[in-house]
């Protein structure tokens, strides 16, 4: 249906149908994931008391689902007294866990029109994350649908009234042409296109909106084009409009040209059109639930003459209507034919849900038996676990024993360790100090690079003073993060001292090894490596051999991962890559984080020991 400038048509449908007293809608939003119908009934019913709405409690539905229905009322001023019956259901899909599924069937004394307020608004089924099954979402007003940020400033007349704006990317756009294209829709779609960046009156756009009948969206001209290559035969319009209507074929769409979009009025007769295309239908789901609650209400009887079943209202022109019941029947009158068949059905109805309740009785009755024979192979499992503790009882004892004897060697060992450390160190300084009395000019030298006072208080600071002191150790493309990051741990003074030492002791290996090789002499067994220079005892080692170590681990050494982490700067002279393997380091503490000093011996070929990385220990086998 097309509506074009002067056009009547749609105006006199509308006046030429009988009020819509009766429609339905239907949904799904998402809720509490432990208890998502329970907790939406809970926060429905206090919607309910703060806008004092009559609401029946809940009771759980007949058919076995775990549901919930119940009926509410109120006055509204246009369509008189409104009577609801809603059916709420937990969503059976398994990706729909929190997610409540949801049927609402409507009455009004004086017929829906688009000035009375949507039951939905009432009982507070509306907004961000409502919406009908197809996924279109119900809201009191328009959702602007765009991709061109720029264009928000100029939608200040609907941002001033809170309405949604969706920056939609094409995901979004997927979405909302899927929903325009499904059948399951129940819900009317009026897209409005924005017209180089204007819009119609806003005031137009909100009374069209009316949530569970008409949705309406706002679109940019890309969302627009998109639309319209992914639905061809439904396109619309640039600068107008066209009402989707719900589970329907393009020959039920309202198509609305640009000049009737900016005339005024243009939205009245939108709602009779969103609503009778809907309630066209029978109800199916929840909504179906709800509209057989509604038939049930003491208020409501059925009208026996045109429409034997006023459950679903089925066109706007032939629905028989449901009204008021003014008056009691007789007390002993004889029932009529309509009230035996309405009885015989209630009964029906009623021992149907007797069967099913008896048959979740047995059900539960069995669920019981099998818990509770679970529940004794449990207790029989766990007096044969507490016979067994018991029996190993006296092992278990052994090994709290051997384990606190273990505990008490460790730390023996960790005291040990510090002491050999101490003297190690206090060896080293004295034979530098006895090498400087034998010696007047090259001792002296060594001995000046041994500070037996206080060490820097920062890895900044020590480093800059090792790199002054010791012009062997090529300090030049060391990162320097990692060493600072040491000095946040309570442990810092420590770590700085035995740093000091093992930057000391490298000097002296690498200043001994060079003097021999520039000498042209052969260093020796002593001098082939750190190691058995420490082991040796050299004068200037003042830390532990046991600390040094030439490699990694094998996991460590041909582990991409692992090795790479050990790959540090060089002079191009070294490696023309730039960069060196350097498994060879200092153990500065065997505790978390475990810091180590790693370094590369170059004496032999340039006459260098590059220090590669000081911080915490590097990934492996055993940190990863």
């Amino acid at each position: 249906m097309t509506v074009t400038p002067g056009s009547t048509t749609a105006d006199t449908d509308v006046k030429a149908q009988r009020p819509l007293q009766r429609l339905w809608m239907q949904g799904e939003l998402h809720s509490s994931p432990a208890d998502p119908v329970g907790a939406l009934a809970a926060q429905l019913t206090r919607q309910a008391d703060d806008d004092e709405i009559t609401m029946r409690p809940w009771k759980a539905t007949g058919s076995g689902t775990g549901g919930l229905v119940t009926t509410a009322s109120w006055q509204d001023p246009v369509a008189g007294l409104v009577i609801v019956a809603l059916a709420l259901r937990e969503a059976t899909a398994a990706e729909g866990e929190g997610r409540v599924e949801w049927g609402l069937s409507a009455f009004a004394d004086s017929g829906w029109s688009g000035a009375v307020t949507s039951p939905l608004n009432m009982l507070g089924l509306k907004g961000a994350g409502v919406h009908d099954l197809s996924g279109v979402p119900l809201f009191d007003g328009p959702i602007v649908v765009t991709d061109a940020p720029q264009w928000v400033q100029t939608l200040s007349p609907l941002v001033a009234t809170g309405r949604l704006i969706a920056m939609g990317d094409e995901h979004e756009h997927q979405r909302i042409a899927r929903a325009l294209a499904d059948p399951a829709r129940s819900t009317a779609v009026l897209v409005v296109a924005m017209h180089a960046g204007r819009i119609p009156d806003g005031g137009e756009l909100n009374a069209a909106a009316w949530p569970g009948a008409c949705t309406v969206m706002l679109v940019d001209g890309r969302v627009r084009k998109y639309l319209a290559q992914q639905l061809p035969a439904r396109p619309v319009p640039v600068g107008g409009a066209r009402l989707f209507a719900a589970a329907a074929g393009a020959e039920q769409d309202l198509v609305l040209a640009k000049n009737v979009v900016r005339r005024p009025g243009w939205t009245e007769p939108l709602f009779a059109i969103a609503a009778g295309a809907c309630t066209g239908r029978d109800p199916d789901g929840q909504a179906a639930e709800a509209a057989r609650l509604l038939d049930d209400h003491p208020r409501l009887r059925r009208c026996s003459a045109v429409e034997p079943d006023l459950g679903t209202t089925r066109t706007l022109a032939s629905t028989s209507l449901p009204t008021l019941r003014d008056h009691p029947a007789p007390v002993r009158a004889e029932p009529s034919t309509p009230e035996r068949d309405d009885l015989a059905e209630r009964a029906e109805r009623d021992r149907a849900a007797l069967a099913q309740a008896r048959r979740d009785l047995a059900a539960l009755s069995a669920g019981k038996q099998r818990l509770c024979e679970e529940n004794q192979r449990l207790l029989a499992e766990i007096a044969e676990l507490r016979e067994q503790v018991e029996a190993a009882r006296p092992q278990l004892d052994q090994i709290a024993q051997l384990t606190a004897e273990r505990d008490a060697y460790v730390d023996e060992c960790d005291l040990l360790t510090d002491e050999r450390d101490l003297a190690v160190r206090e060896r080293g300084v004295l034979a530098l100090r006895l090498a400087s009395l034998a010696r007047t000019t090259e001792a002296a030298a060594d001995a000046a690079v041994v500070d037996d006072g206080a060490v820097p208080g920062s890895m900044e600071d020590l480093l800059a003073r090792a790199a002054r002191q010791y012009p062997l150790l090529d300090f030049a493309r060391l990162d320097m993060r990692p060493a600072c990051a040491l000095d946040q741990h309570p442990k810092a003074d420590a770590w700085r001292r035995k740093i000091s030492d093992a930057l000391a002791s490298l000097h002296h290996y690498a200043t001994l090894k060079r003097g021999r090789l520039d000498a042209g002499q052969e260093p020796g067994p002593e001098l082939a490596s750190f190691y058995t220079f420490l082991r040796s005892g050299h004068t200037g080692a003042l830390i532990s051999a046991h600390i040094a170590a030439m490699g990694e681990s094998d996991c460590s050494e041909t582990n991409g991962r692992y090795r790479q982490a050990r790959t540090f700067p060089v002079a191009p002279a070294t490696d023309p890559s730039g960069r060196a393997y350097m498994g060879a380091h200092i153990k500065i503490d065997t505790l978390p984080p475990a810091p180590r000093l790693h370094f590369l011996d170059d004496i032999a070929g340039h006459g260098t020991v590059y220090i590669g990385y000081i911080g915490e220990h590097l990934v492996s086998a055993r940190t990863n």
